[in-house]
């Protein structure tokens, strides 16, 4: 017996306005048995569906008024589109793969597993493209895709496929995606471990993991947001640590290599805590500076020391320079002259933090300050010394007391990242260094990152728990 073919509909919707009301109708109507893809149109108020014809209308109704929105006329009316499905505004889950059973191709046990950062991905019907397209290549075995983080991870036969050609199948599906780590090569390379220095929140770690794992010689990268830390595995033939550092720097961050305590010395120079320390100092100075003199402009914002101040300076400069000074004329060569320090020298990480942001076609709360403090400024500086806007008013104070704040949030930032960090550092320490393996009938001590699956670890009474296990015999007691 035939199967009817999906076909094209259009729904006239009332009351969608912006992008996210395409986005919340669209997620409900696509989680409607029947339907197939769906693209909405706020300014023109339809949704155009691929769905079978026996769809149920009462259940895409539903659908809208769950969206908060109301089909046109009361009730929903699929009108045929008779040029065929629609494009969709996102990519969504084709029909030729909707409730498809991915059979997983067979594979080695010599497997490996990759992560990869996929870009332009925007609902759960991307998640579901990229899933099961890169499930679709011969020699994969999972491939799992998150959302929130925009990351790929995919269980893979080397000898069968590689990252590159599953870097080109994401890109062949409409995304992008850039190989972020690898485990389980058979070549080792050298781990280096970088401090990293003005990362702020997750999407400074994603900068800097894409930064250094486009690096020609990184194998693997991993940023750890809280430690402000990132792990690189290198080969050494063809990439040095200051290359790394060169390209963090180049982001618009700061690196160093960070020494790790050796074991049995009583205490080691940690490089990065004094880099903090001193990246806190430096704060400090800046908020003091600024502080200074955004001080007087924001006691000129009120009325007595606003008419009184320039008046009784464009007095002293009549009786020592001679001529005539206009005190509203004083009072603004007066700002210009405390705002543009703080502008210009305490602000410049904000420049410099938006230039980078822009030479990577992306923006971040740096271009948001640069941009908010440049429009009060230089506004106020053609007010100042433009005769055409000579009577116009400036706000001068606007953005050296935003730069201030910005500083002293900042400020208290670091502090409470530098003690997070001490905290979790304190914590770490509590861990084994060693573990006491038994092989070939004997003991010995190994770092427990060499400790693999299948070792027999010994633990006498007292000692750490250096690795997860199973308690093959013997008894005692365990402080968790």
């Amino acid at each position: 017996m035939a199967t009817a073919a999906p076909q094209a509909f259009r729904i006239l919707v009332e009351g969608m306005h912006c992008a996210a009301c395409e986005k919340l109708v669209s997620m409900q109507l696509g989680a409607v048995a029947g339907v197939l893809s769906v693209s909405a149109d706020a300014e023109a108020g339809t949704v155009d569906i691929v769905a079978m014809p026996d769809v149920d209308t009462g259940a895409l109704g539903a659908g809208i008024a769950a969206a908060g929105f109301t089909p046109a006329g009361g009730a929903v009316t699929l009108r045929p589109l008779d040029e065929g499905p629609v494009p969709t505004a996102c990519p969504v889950v084709p029909a030729d793969i909707e409730g498809e059973q991915i059979e997983a191709t067979p594979v080695s046990a010599a497997t490996r597993e990759a992560v990869f950062g996929i870009g332009g991905m925007t609902c759960a019907s991307c998640v579901a493209v990229v899933e099961k397209t890169v499930a679709r290549l011969p020699g994969v075995a999972t491939a799992v895709v998150n959302l929130a983080t925009e990351r790929l991870t995919v269980t893979f036969d080397p000898s069968i496929t590689d990252e590159d050609a599953i870097a080109a199948a994401v890109g062949g599906a409409g995304y992008s995606a850039v190989v972020l780590s690898v485990s389980g090569r058979e070549e080792q390379g050298a781990t280096v471990t970088l401090a990293i220095l003005g990362m702020t929140c997750s999407s400074c770690q994603a900068v800097v993991e894409k930064t250094l794992s486009r690096v020609d010689g990184v194998r693997s990268a991993a940023v750890n947001l809280a430690n402000e830390t990132a792990t690189v595995v290198i080969d050494p033939t063809a990439v040095g640590v200051d290359e790394l550092i060169g390209a963090i720097r180049a982001a618009g961050y700061d690196a160093l290599v960070r020494p790790e305590s050796v074991a049995g010395t009583e205490s080691a120079v940690d490089a990065q805590a004094e880099a903090q320390q001193a990246h806190i100092e430096l704060q400090k100075r800046r908020l003091l500076v600024s502080a200074m003199l955004s001080f007087p402009l924001l006691m000129m914002m009120f009325q007595p020391l606003m008419d009184g101040v320039p008046t009784v300076i464009a007095m002293w400069l009549a009786r020592t320079f001679g001529g005539a000074w206009h005190p509203m004329d004083v009072g603004k060569y007066l700002g210009f002259l405390l705002a543009t320090p703080v502008q210009f020298v305490i602000g410049w990480q904000f420049y410099r933090g938006a230039w980078h942001a822009i030479k990577r076609r992306a923006g971040n709360m740096d271009t948001l300050i640069a941009v908010g403090t440049s429009a009060a400024y230089f506004y106020s500086l053609a007010a100042t010394f433009v005769p055409a806007f000579s009577e116009e008013p400036v706000f001068y104070e606007t953005s050296a007391l935003l730069i201030t704040f910005v500083l002293l949030g900042k400020l208290l930032e670091a502090r409470a990242k530098g003690r997070t960090s001490d905290a979790i550092k304190k914590l770490m320490g509590l861990a084994a260094k060693t573990a006491r393996v038994v092989r070939g009938g004997e003991e010995m001590d190994i770092p427990v990152e060499q400790v693999v699956a299948g070792d027999l670890v010994l633990v006498r009474p007292g000692e750490k728990i250096p690795v997860d296990g199973i308690v093959m015999e013997g008894t005692s007691a365990v402080d968790e």
